[in-house]
């Protein structure tokens, strides 16, 4: 395991917005556990294809 240093463009919380170092992009962070299983049972209620 390794330890960096990120940037953060959000609040913290289940969910944010950050760019790792050497990415020129930020990307999206979802804490998993009911929040990703929340998710994915609206996407999947909604008709989308969504795996799982």
């Amino acid at each position: 395991m390794e330890i960096i240093e990120a940037e953060l463009f959000t609040d913290p919380g289940n969910d944010a917005v950050v760019r790792l170092p050497p990415r020129h992009f930020p990307g999206v962070l979802i804490q998993g556990g009911l929040s990703v299983d929340h998710a994915r049972r609206r996407c999947r209620d909604r008709g989308s294809l969504c795996p799982g």
